[in-house]
């Protein structure tokens, strides 16, 4: 399966974090996610998310990787793709 979403990845111009809440979390973003926003990133696409990024937490220890990547935040709001 990651190998599908990298190939969709590679052929896209840019990605969308749907990063939602998930079980209490908000703005969550898992491993599998963080793994799409590196590939994507390395092949230099533009990141969007819908959310701010999550803070830090036990669970989600991983925030700086996702900052340094540079995403361009939506703040819940479609409209503000660009």
């Amino acid at each position: 399966m990651v190998q599908r979403y990298w190939n969709f990845i590679k052929s896209s111009d840019v990605i969308l974090v749907l990063n939602l809440e998930k079980e209490g979390i908000k703005n969550y973003i898992g491993g599998s996610t963080l793994i799409g926003m590196g590939f994507a990133y390395g092949h230099g696409k533009k990141i969007f998310l819908f959310n701010k990024v999550p803070e830090r937490s036990e669970r989600i220890h991983y925030v700086d990787e996702i900052v340094d990547m540079k995403p361009i935040i939506l703040e819940g709001n479609l409209e503000n793709l660009t």
